[in-house]
């Protein structure tokens, strides 16, 4: 669900952004289409505008949500903003995924590379809550551990990488898989032992 940018300061459409969604919880059509969710803010400055472009991204429980009639409710509570977007999920690996990428991105790229608006943000957002679970998911705690079954102890990193190094394949398997989603891992990787041909290290 998205506000109207406007050039006003980043704080402000912060509080606005959660006092309109406030409002439309209170709302007995959200009531009966809602049982529970979260909500994850997210920040960046309008292509064209330049200015601060503030929307929220949710995961809802309940009956499906009717996007016109969302559009409505919204405009309503907030007074001049009606974009939104509303979708069933048809896979929890791809939502994980989602709820993820927003959980951990406050602020696009374009606010990143702006050090003015990266400072106002850093400022907006100090001790604000940009994660706010609501209704039946209210108490859900975000701190209790996986599953054991769903994830497999492999071994340590640095063990892991000399492994591979040995030629291990099973370990180069896992090794290659980890660089290509974390490359800052390489600085586990075994530096060849120096002959007396090489360079000494500086």
């Amino acid at each position: 669900m998205t506000l109207k940018c406007q050039p006003v300061p980043l704080s402000d459409q912060i509080d606005r952004l959660l006092a309109s969604f406030r409002r439309l919880r209170q709302r007995r059509w959200w009531a009966d289409q809602v049982t529970g969710g979260c909500l994850f803010v997210e920040i960046k400055i309008g292509a064209n505008s330049g200015a601060w472009h503030v929307h929220a991204h949710l995961l809802v429980e309940g009956i499906p949500l009717n996007i016109y009639s969302l559009s409505e409710q919204w405009h309503q509570v907030t007074g001049d903003s009606y974009i939104v977007d509303a979708r069933a999920i048809a896979d929890d690996k791809k939502i994980a995924g989602y709820v993820a990428k927003y959980a951990t991105k406050p602020a696009g790229i374009d606010v990143l590379g702006d050090p003015s608006k990266l400072d106002e943000a850093v400022t907006a957002l100090r001790g604000r809550r940009l994660v706010v679970p609501f209704g039946c998911w209210h108490d859900i705690d975000a701190e209790e551990p996986e599953p054991p079954q769903k994830a497999r102890a492999i071994g340590r990193v640095d063990a892991l990488f000399s492994a591979a190094a040995g030629g291990d394949a099973e370990s180069q398997r896992w090794v290659d898989a980890a660089l290509r989603k974390w490359p800052a891992l390489s600085v586990f990787t075994p530096h060849p032992t120096l002959t007396g041909d090489d360079p000494a290290p500086p």
